[in-house]
C-alpha cells in the first residue's frame, strides 16, 4: 500500500508542475532597464559593453560642464581682482596714499595668485591624461 500513496503524490506533484505558466515575457511588461537588455542582447550587442559606453560618455559631457564652469569661475575672479588692483594704483595718489612697500606687496601677492589660479585651471583642462 505504500507504493499507492506515493504514486498518488507523485501524480499530484507532477500535476502541479503542468499547471505551472510561463512568466510574461513581453518587453512591454518589463522595466525598461530589463527591455533595454534583452533588446541588446537580440541585437548581438554586448550589454556591459554598452552601459560602459553610456557612462563613459555621460562622465565626459559632466567634465566638460565642470571645466566651463572652472574656467569662467577663474576668468571672472582674475578680472575682479585685476580691476580692483587697477583701482588701488589708479586712485593711490589721490586717495589712498598707500607708501611704497605696500603697493610692492599688493602687485606681487597679485602676480602670484592670477598665475596660480591660471596655472590650476589650464592644468586640469589640458591634464594630457587619457579619460577612457
Amino acid at each position: 500500500m505504500p507504493t499507492d500513496s506515493s504514486d498518488d503524490s507523485v501524480e499530484r506533484f507532477l500535476e502541479s508542475l503542468n499547471n505551472i505558466q510561463p512568466e510574461a515575457s513581453s518587453v512591454s511588461q518589463l522595466d525598461s532597464q530589463s527591455g533595454q537588455e534583452e533588446e541588446l542582447f537580440i541585437n548581438g550587442t554586448n550589454y556591459a559593453r554598452s552601459t560602459r559606453e553610456d557612462l563613459r560618455d555621460q562622465r565626459y559631457e559632466n567634465n566638460t560642464q565642470l571645466r566651463k564652469r572652472l574656467a569662467f569661475w577663474a576668468l571672472s575672479i582674475v578680472s575682479l581682482w585685476l580691476t580692483c588692483v587697477i583701482l588701488i594704483l589708479a586712485y593711490n595718489s589721490s586717495k589712498y596714499r598707500l607708501s611704497d612697500n605696500v603697493l610692492i606687496a599688493l602687485l606681487t601677492t597679485t602676480t602670484a595668485n592670477i598665475l596660480g589660479i591660471i596655472y590650476i585651471v589650464l592644468k586640469d583642462i589640458f591634464n594630457g591624461r587619457s579619460e577612457d
